[in-house]
């Protein structure tokens, strides 16, 4: 009889153990939940200046916050990134276009954009992550090249 009490005592002990183990891992589990990030937020901006028939500059700037990573859109056609995102107002979209399509850039950026077609709609767009690749900021900015006749006007100079 002896013999069995011990074995009965100590399969008591071992289920006790085993529930106590469990239900401390549960309460650890619970407790180490996923600390959420802190919002960090980004300011860009995006100019874009001396707009000519086949070429315009631009300038990229981080006014407020310290993004992990910028992509940068090169102009593309403004009709591409509809036919892509829907419209220009879907914001996230147009954005997933910008992080499948542009490049990592360090900012300041600042580039001669060159070979552009006269009259044509572009875009140029900026995303910048933090150090959880979610987006802290965006900045699209549309521009329009001029027409030809406006590179012989500048070449002859103003008249008056």
């Amino acid at each position: 009889m002896g013999k069995i009490n011990h074995k009965y005592n100590y399969m008591k002990h071992l289920k006790l153990f085993v529930f106590l183990a469990a239900a401390l891992s549960v309460m650890m589990l619970s407790s180490c939940k996923k600390q959420s990030e802190p919002t960090v937020s980004a300011k860009l901006s995006v100019e874009i200046t001396d707009v000519k028939a086949v070429s315009a500059k631009l300038s990229i700037i981080c006014e407020k916050g310290d993004p992990t990573l910028v992509r940068y859109l090169a102009p593309t056609l403004k009709s591409d990134i509809i036919a892509a995102a829907g419209s220009m107002e879907n914001k996230a979209a147009v954005e997933t276009f910008i992080t499948r399509n542009g490049n990592a850039v360090t900012l300041p950026y600042n580039v001669l954009l060159k070979d552009l077609m006269p009259e044509t709609e572009y875009v140029v767009g900026v995303v910048a992550f933090n150090s959880s690749m979610k987006v802290i900021a965006s900045e699209v900015k549309e521009f329009t090249t001029l027409d030809m006749n406006s590179m012989f006007d500048e070449s002859l100079g103003d008249p008056s």
